[in-house]
């Protein structure tokens, strides 16, 4: 689709920018019905976004008004350089549903437990700070447990950008369970009302006499010790914990542009990056390093894909690049040499 408006713009004599933002969606314009269906059959609706400002934010990072100027500089010395623009949007958080249980020890620690699994994008830190700001609690004294059938029974699981949209709803919802369940007993214990009271790094105080307090863990052991007289059927409702479940079958829509300038070599068609800019819209961002780590995971393996992987067969059309041992990077780690086409 980008190549197709770079021609179009080539025909109608345009910038390359202009055609794209002639095009882009405008704020007004959400929700924006595509008229397309989903593999689930629901109506596919871009939700919300401001794709101008993305588009400016890039276009300013990369300075591309000053690009002509450089460009021609470039070539009157023999340089080749050019800039390519894209703009996307992504879907994210799909559903129907993904579940969490939240659960407060008598040691004072608080356990998530999710069915969504972390190859490397962070849940166990963004879940926990979720926990963490809906029950009430220091971050440190939470601890998340995916991928466990005995402590969460149903989950979906990790894949289309989809964890803390779903899981991370789910935990909220649990969370705020569990810390109305640990009012209503405090309230109890204090004789008040639960408007009365306020949590403050896990500790739950009297407003108007913070000297009356006690902890999430103080609870637990108060509610387990009270369910140790009940019969076995009944104790689980006593004990400081929820499981909730998100439901969503309308998934959410990020949004980008992206844009690089390169440089040429017409001799040996060596491509050279000389600067690339991003403008991601992911909306509320949980934990900055995390969205960060996982844009420049992205970009990295953007420019591999493009510059450094090939699908590559011999004569007789066995593939060559099966495995990813066969790549660039895991030769170079094995002391083997290579040059960048081999894979």
């Amino acid at each position: 689709m980008e190549r197709i408006l770079d021609f179009a713009a080539l025909r109608l004599n345009l910038d390359p920018v202009e055609i794209r933002r002639r095009n882009l969606l405008k704020p007004e314009d959400f929700p924006y019905h595509t008229g397309l269906t989903d593999l689930d059959e629901t109506k596919v609706v871009y939700d919300s976004g401001d794709y101008s400002a993305c588009l400016d934010r890039t276009l300013e990072l990369i300075d591309y008004k000053n690009f002509p100027l450089e460009q021609s500089r470039a070539e009157r010395a023999g340089r080749r350089i050019g800039i390519g623009v894209a703009c996307y949007s992504t879907m994210t958080g799909r559903g129907p549903f993904e579940g969490a249980r939240v659960r407060c020890a008598p040691d004072g620690r608080v356990f998530v437990h999710s069915g969504v699994a972390s190859t490397g994008q962070g849940h166990e830190t963004t879940l926990a700070q979720i926990c963490a700001e809906h029950l009430g609690v220091r971050f440190s004294d939470v601890v998340v447990k995916n991928g466990d059938t005995d402590d969460i029974e149903k989950s979906i699981g990790t894949y289309a950008a989809r964890v803390v949209v779903m899981a991370g709803n789910a935990v909220a919802m649990a969370a705020r369970s569990v810390r109305e369940k640990a009012l209503a007993h405090a309230a109890k214990i204090f004789n008040v009302c639960e408007s009365d009271l306020k949590i403050v790094n896990g500790v739950i105080q009297v407003a108007a006499a913070p000297e009356r307090s006690t902890t999430f863990g103080a609870v637990a052991r108060c509610l387990s010790a009270q369910a140790e007289q009940l019969p076995a059927s009944e104790r689980a409702a006593t004990e400081l914990e929820a499981t909730s479940y998100f439901q969503c079958n309308r998934p959410a829509y990020a949004n980008g542009t992206y844009a690089a300038v390169v440089e040429v070599n017409t001799a040996t068609g060596v491509v050279k990056i000389l600067r690339h800019a991003l403008a991601h819209d992911c909306g509320v961002r949980v934990n900055p390093r995390v969205v960060d780590g996982q844009i420049y995971g992205g970009v990295a393996q953007g420019i591999g894909e493009i510059l450094c992987e090939e699908v590559r067969y011999d004569k007789t059309g066995k593939p060559l690049t099966s495995s990813f041992k066969d790549l660039p990077l895991a030769k170079r780690y094995a002391g083997a040499t290579t040059d960048s086409r081999t894979s």
